[in-house]
């Protein structure tokens, strides 16, 4: 019986502290990987956006996180389910977006600093934060790619801040 007490009081004292510093020392480095993967690649110039009807979107992406997408290249399903995932974050939105000739086997994004990037033409999809900042470009080729950008997007949403209690 006293080698049972002796092994029940190591498993708690040790082993299960051990087991939750694993777990909580994996889950950050997870995150921290993520965060480099998402440092930002440059500021969105918004003039150059329009949706498919070719109207400016500035109001529909300043102060939201935004999932920038061409219609005519992603799986539509796949988006709305992104959508319905994320559908009570404060400030998450999805576009669909053509590029301004109205042709959708491009997204035409630019950065502010006036130049078109070569690398924006060939994603199908854009993550764009808060601040306009471009996070991560997708291809979105693969079920793993759409993984990819839930992650992402777990990582990139404010959190909604808690309620302080105020005592009387």
């Amino acid at each position: 019986m006293k080698y049972i007490a002796g092994i029940v009081t190591l498993a708690l004292i040790v082993i299960l502290p051990a087991g939750s510093w694993y777990y909580l020392q994996s889950g950050y480095d997870f995150r921290l990987e993520l965060l480099q993967q998402l440092e930002p690649k440059g500021e969105l110039d918004i003039s150059s956006l329009h949706v498919e009807a070719g109207n400016l979107v500035q109001e529909a992406i300043d102060n939201s996180t935004v999932l920038v997408y061409n219609s005519a290249l992603v799986d539509g399903k796949k988006i709305a389910d992104i959508e319905d995932q994320f559908k009570n974050a404060m400030t998450f939105k999805t576009l669909a977006i053509a590029d301004s000739a109205q042709q959708v086997n491009t997204v035409d994004l630019k950065l502010a600093n006036g130049k078109s990037s070569e690398l924006l033409q060939m994603y199908k999809a854009v993550l764009i934060d808060t601040s306009n900042q471009v996070r991560q470009w997708y291809k979105l080729d693969s079920e793993a790619q759409y993984e990819e950008v839930v992650e992402h997007l777990a990582v990139v949403l404010p959190r909604v801040p808690n309620k302080d209690i105020i005592p009387k």
